[in-house]
């Protein structure tokens, strides 16, 4: 029986993951030695220092109550960009990602595609300048990040924490900063901290990594009902401030 129930959840790790069989850092787990691995989906990470954050249940809480508010409130809003990438050209506004979590549990991230896939989109599709401004417009606004709401529902993500990252940009940024890692103690978050101090969109330098790893570390530090309150007050204020270029440095795969 033990060994069935080990053989069953390895089974759905392997298919939640999909295929990411040859993804650098991920664990390898041999359930027969006559058979082919199965890949647990969650990266092989120094364990991040231990966080006794206030109230997780009530955190938890929150984060079911206001994410199903948002879903229905902003409903309306959702299907209006929906329909906005349909006329841009794209057939599948919804974009999928693999991203790094908690303790480096490996999830699947929601968002508005808004991005032409470089090597894989086909040809046809060549949008418009007024395509271009439309699709600019909802990442520089943050409203390509509206499904994941539905993250916040599964419980893959929390509203306010760290923002997650790519596998392959994890992998980068760790062999950077050790104290990278330390921001997997918890839940990866809709905004956060850095997000709302500047700190936002692709890493441009490694300054940029610094200072983004140290508002995250900063946050998991300060953890509060009335900090997560403000965070998600500033995240609502976000757009109707300058936002700052900076030069791009790091090659980095959508780290947003």
């Amino acid at each position: 029986m033990h060994h069935f129930c080990t053989t069953l959840s390895l089974t759905c790790c392997y298919a939640a993951l999909g295929k990411c069989e040859g993804i650098k850092g991920l664990a390898v787990v041999k359930t027969n030695p006559s058979r082919s691995c199965v890949i647990c989906p969650r990266l092989s990470v120094r364990r991040p220092k231990p966080v006794c954050s206030p109230h997780p249940y009530l955190k938890r809480c929150c984060d079911l109550l206001l994410a199903s508010l948002a879903v229905v409130a902003c409903a309306p809003l959702m299907l209006c960009v929906y329909g906005l990438i349909r006329s841009c050209g794209f057939r599948q506004p919804i974009f999928t990602q693999k991203r790094v979590g908690q303790n480096g549990k490996i999830f699947t991230i929601f968002k508005f595609r808004t991005l032409r896939a470089r090597p894989h989109q086909s040809q046809d599709f060549l949008p418009d300048h007024g395509s271009k401004s439309i699709l600019s417009l909802l990442r520089c606004s943050g409203l390509d990040e509206l499904p994941q709401l539905f993250n916040i529902l599964r419980g893959d993500m929390s509203l306010v924490g760290p923002r997650p990252h790519t596998i392959s940009d994890h992998i980068l940024f760790a062999s950077i900063l050790p104290e990278y890692e330390d921001r997997l103690a918890v839940k990866p978050g809709l905004t956060g901290w850095a997000q709302i101090r500047g700190w936002r969109g692709p890493v441009t330098c490694q300054h940029h990594l610094a200072e983004r790893v140290a508002h995250d570390l900063a946050y998991i530090s300060k953890q509060h009902f009335l900090f997560d309150l403000a965070i998600l007050i500033g995240t609502v204020l976000l757009p109707l401030t300058a936002s700052t270029k900076r030069p791009r440095l790091l090659q980095t795969r959508d780290v947003t």
